[in-house]
């Protein structure tokens, strides 16, 4: 398994990268490793070759990226020349400088900050579609993922599915997607699990692309298997969910609740340090990251209208790996039935919610209800 010691030298992308291509591992771009404080020329021979063989992508790496830093550390694509990739490192190095990524690293992921930055080059997958598989943390044999076209950041991805292997695709993308999905989740990445450098207790968040290729690995959450008993809430006015991430106690987690109906870039900020509930109202937030100056280090349990496998860009990852609880999409009940014409404002724009999980099924109901 890869060690803290290794994912400390180099950060975990550039690591766990080069443990694969250590362990013969073909499902990788060809790549070169630069750390910090290694003159950059040392590598221009091997970059150089590199080029020859298409464009090349400069993937910041650091130590915190293990367990968060998600979509902090600079990527450029597209680079056609060693200058080109001195402007990148030049770029990286500086913004790791700022005030803001050492303020984001300490207060929403927890984490002390060392502003030295690695990198890891490599050659640009030639596919149109980038795609992210998460696996499921209370269902093991689950896989969600999407993959959308880099030249549409704006369009609608294809979803991908998997239960215990059968995969299912739908889109508009499907067919030009072919067999990658499935020989994804199916061949390279229980092949890659077999290699042990993953830790196995814990459920993994890949970024692929459309040929293949495993461009990026790292632990979401940790497996836990889910309670048997009940969600019951009768007529209680409230919204039912099919997926959830987190296990609460039986009778619920009780929390006051934020709600964002433009997404989080109005910037969260909560300034009395008390736990919260963040709902989130906009479609956008699926095609966008966030800025740095988003604070949300007090977030307990987060809420959105998507799928969940349309929250698996960075601006939902982001807070899916922070929250304790998570919840998706989502149907409304009233009177112990459906209540497909309910709005979900009617539920979530309440100031206090009480959030239910047991791993397989969530539920949310306005704590005014409970009493």
């Amino acid at each position: 398994m890869i060690t803290q010691e290794k994912i400390n030298r180099g950060g975990s992308k550039l690591e766990i990268t080069r443990a694969l291509i250590e362990k013969d591992f073909k499902h990788v771009p060809e790549s070169i490793f630069l750390y910090s404080g290694q003159d950059l020329s040392s590598i221009k021979h091997d970059f150089e070759k590199l080029l020859r063989k298409g464009l090349v992508i400069c993937k910041g790496s650091h130590p915190n990226d293990y367990h968060g830093f998600v979509d902090v550390v600079p990527t450029r694509r597209n680079i056609e020349s060693f200058s080109e990739l001195e402007k990148a490192v030049k770029y990286a190095e500086e913004f790791m400088q700022k005030p803001e990524v050492r303020s984001y690293s300490e207060l929403n992921d927890g984490q002390s900050y060392n502003p030295a930055i690695h990198f890891l080059i490599q050659q640009q997958s030639e596919s149109q579609f980038l795609g992210q598989l998460l696996e499921h943390p209370h269902k093991k044999k689950d896989i969600f993922g999407n993959f959308y076209d880099v030249n549409d950041i704006g369009g609608v991805p294809s979803i991908v599915s998997s239960s215990s292997g059968e995969v299912n695709i739908a889109g508009c993308d499907k067919k030009e997607l072919g067999k990658a999905p499935k020989k994804l989740i199916n061949e390279i990445i229980p092949e890659m699990k077999s290699l042990d450098i993953l830790n196995r207790k814990w459920s993994q968040n890949y970024e692929v692309s459309g040929d293949g290729l495993i461009l990026q690995a790292r632990p979401f959450k940790k497996f836990k298997k889910p309670k048997k008993w009940k969600i019951r809430l009768g007529d209680l006015p409230h919204f039912s969910f099919w997926e959830c991430f987190g296990i609460t106690q039986k009778t619920g987690i009780n929390l006051p609740n934020i709600v964002k109906s433009f997404g989080i870039h109005n910037d969260i900020d909560i300034k009395d340090n008390k736990k919260y509930a963040l709902t989130i109202e906009d479609d956008f937030m699926s095609r966008c990251s966030t800025s740095l100056n988003v604070k949300f280090e007090n977030l307990v349990a987060y809420c959105t209208k998507q799928y969940l496998q349309m929250t698996l860009r960075h601006a939902h990852y982001r807070l899916m790996k922070k929250a304790q609880y998570s919840f998706f999409r989502g149907i409304g009940y009233k009177n112990g039935e459906c209540d497909m014409g309910m709005k979900r404002k009617e539920i979530l724009n309440e100031d206090n919610l009480t959030f239910f999980s047991n791993g397989k099924e969530g539920a949310i109901v306005p704590t005014k209800y409970l009493k």
